[in-house]
C-alpha cells in the first residue's frame, strides 16, 4: 500500500524548485540535507516520476516536475497564508465578536461594559442578540453567551462571572390594596408572579441563619423574563422576586418595596458560557474583561 501524500514533501520540492538547489533549501527550511534528499526522492516515487535533476551544478526541473510545481506552488502559498493567519487570530483581539445575553443583563450593566471594551479594543466589532432562551452556540455561531443561573448543560464550557442577590418586592399600590405579608408563610395567601426559568416557580424558599422556610405560592401570572417580572411589580400586579441590581433604582425612587428584608435567598450565578476550550484571542479578552468589570461592580 502506497503512502499518503505528505504535504512537508511538496513544501520540500517547492523549496528545492525554487532555489535550485538542494542544499540551499535545507538551509532555508532548518533540515538537513540528506532528509531533503530522502523527502524529495519519497515524493517522486509517490508520484511515479522524476520531479528534478540534480547535478554539481544545480537542480533544473523536469517537464513533470515544472508542471507540479506550477499547479501546487499558489495552493501552497494560500494553506501557508492561511495558517499564519489564523495562528495570529490567536494572539490578536479583532474582528467580529457574536454575544447573547438576557435583556436583563445588556440593560443594567452590560450596555457601559461593551462601550468600555469597544474603546479599549477598536478593532473589535460586537453583534449583540438579547433574548432569554438558551441558545446553540454552535449552530447559531455564538461566540459567548451570558446566561443567569446555574447551568445543567454539562458539555457546555462555562465561567462564572458573578453572584446576584435578590429579594421579593412589591409596589406601594399593591401594599395598600393587599397589605403588608408579615413573614414569609403570608405569602401563600398573596398574588405572586412566578419565574421558573429560576427555579422560583410555585415555592419560595427563604432563609436567616439557620432557619428554612418554603412557602408554596400562587399566582396569575408565570413568566420567562425578569424584566416582564418587574413591570408587573411595578405595575402593582403582585409580589414579584427579583435579583437587587434590577430593583435597587425602583426602590430608592420609592416606587418598590422590599418584603420580608430580613430573610434571604440563595443567589443566583450568571456564567459565561462558550462553545469549547479553545477561545480566540478576542473572545478570551471579552470574557476577562466582562468578568473584571462585572465582578468589580
Amino acid at each position: 500500500m502506497k503512502r499518503p501524500l505528505q504535504l512537508d514533501d511538496i513544501r520540500i520540492f517547492i523549496a528545492v524548485a525554487e532555489q535550485r538547489s538542494v542544499t540551499k533549501a535545507a538551509k532555508q527550511l532548518a533540515l538537513g540535507k540528506s532528509t531533503v534528499s530522502e523527502r524529495l526522492h519519497a515524493l517522486e516515487s509517490q508520484l511515479g516520476t522524476p520531479l528534478i535533476d540534480a547535478t554539481t551544478r544545480g537542480v533544473t526541473l523536469t517537464d513533470a516536475g515544472r508542471a507540479y510545481y506550477e499547479q501546487c506552488a499558489a495552493p501552497i502559498y494560500d494553506l501557508e497564508q492561511a495558517n499564519a493567519h489564523v495562528m495570529a487570530m490567536q494572539h490578536r483581539v479583532s474582528g467580529l465578536i457574536r454575544v447573547s445575553a438576557p435583556p436583563e443583563l445588556a440593560t443594567s450593566f452590560l450596555g457601559p461594559i461593551i462601550g468600555k471594551f469597544l474603546h479599549e479594543y477598536p478593532a473589535v466589532r460586537i453583534e449583540l442578540d438579547l433574548s432569554s432562551r438558551n441558545v446553540d452556540l454552535k449552530a447559531e455561531q455564538v461566540d459567548i453567551s451570558l446566561r443567569i443561573g446555574e447551568i445543567q448543560d454539562g458539555t457546555l464550557i462555562a465561567r462564572r462571572v458573578c453572584e446576584l442577590r435578590r429579594h421579593i418586592y412589591a409596589s406601594c399600590d399593591y401594599i395598600t390594596l393587599h397589605g403588608l405579608p408579615t413573614g414569609p408563610k403570608d405569602l401563600a395567601r398573596h398574588r405572586c408572579i412566578a419565574f421558573p426559568l429560576l427555579g422560583n416557580g410555585v415555592e419560595w424558599r427563604f432563609a436567616r441563619g439557620k432557619q428554612r422556610v418554603l412557602v408554596p405560592v400562587q399566582g396569575a401570572l408565570s413568566v420567562n423574563s425578569l424584566g416582564f417580572v418587574r413591570e408587573a411589580v411595578v405595575s402593582g400586579f403582585g409580589i414579584g422576586m427579583l435579583p437587587d441590581f434590577m430593583a435597587v433604582a425602583l426602590e430608592q425612587e420609592g416606587t418598590i418595596v422590599r418584603l420580608c428584608p430580613d430573610w434571604e435567598f440563595d443567589s443566583i450565578a450568571v456564567h459565561a458560557i462558550v462553545p469549547n476550550r479553545h477561545m480566540l484571542a478576542k473572545t478570551r479578552a471579552f470574557m476577562a474583561f466582562v468578568i473584571a468589570h462585572v465582578g468589580a461592580g
